[in-house]
């Protein structure tokens, strides 16, 4: 069995631990050569909040960034979450122009999507995703978003995974623990679960540390079948960002 890693750092960890100003489009081409070097399933590299922080505090050009990264790490892909039609502002974006941003993130290096929706609104993820396919063909990787709750239970996140299965547009799933709050037991049954719907269609994990469960959970998803975990390198892992990833390579 292979398990591959994606690297958060640029992206999630720097916005976890460094309320995403931590790191300049310089820092990040600094460490361009490095990270390609390491063999990511894939970097975790922006977002519209991180493009808007870009201009607001570093009066770096987004798009330029992109662009430069793309080309100093042309063999992995980078990554652009997003919560479906929104960019930067918080209200939802007009199809049409959303059409236009995942057009032109596509054009400027963006290979890999994560398309999330906090309400679970199953029909705005695949609208999302067939439109990133529809201007590029990008990877796009739906997210299951973990809480506790009576109602997000292991069905829960089972039906919406099934429900997202409709689409022929989205490639691969994960599962998304923003707060850090999967255990062990729970990943024992949430991992088959939704394995159970998505047949052959890649399942990874994207666990935050932030109560030191988040490694504890991936290294079980891990003996589960899970595709790849998401880890952070050096600083940029551990406490409200991803496990290290050094460490996680040596518990694997």
């Amino acid at each position: 069995m292979t398990v591959n890693l994606v690297d958060v750092t640029m992206r999630d960890g720097n916005q976890s631990l460094w309320g995403a100003t931590g790191l300049n489009t310089a820092h990040m081409l600094q460490a361009a050569a490095l990270t390609e070097r390491c063999g990511f399933r894939a970097v975790d590299f922006t977002s519209s909040s991180h493009m808007a922080v870009a201009v607001r505090y570093f009066q770096n050009n987004p798009w330029e960034r992109i662009r430069r990264m793309r080309a100093a790490m042309p063999k992995t892909s980078l990554q652009f979450i997003t919560t479906g039609l929104r960019f930067i502002a918080w209200q939802q974006a007009d199809p049409d122009f959303m059409r236009l941003v995942y057009r032109r993130l596509q054009v400027n290096g963006i290979r890999r999507f994560v398309m999330l929706d906090p309400m679970h609104e199953a029909p705005a993820v695949i609208e999302a995703a067939r439109i990133i396919k529809q201007e590029g063909g990008a990877e796009v990787m739906a997210a299951l978003t973990f809480t506790l709750s009576e109602v997000h239970d292991d069905a829960f996140n089972a039906s919406f995974a099934k429900a997202l299965m409709a689409s022929p547009d989205i490639d691969l799933f994960y599962l998304k623990d923003p707060s850090g709050l999967m255990s062990v037991d729970r990943a024992r049954t949430l991992v088959p679960a939704v394995k159970a719907v998505i047949g052959d269609r890649e399942l990874e994990i994207h666990a935050h540390n932030t109560l030191g469960l988040g490694e504890m959970s991936s290294l079980e998803a891990a003996k589960l079948g899970i595709s790849a975990i998401h880890v952070g390198v050096g600083p940029g892992g551990d406490g409200s960002s991803l496990p290290e990833a050094q460490r996680m390579v040596a518990n694997l």
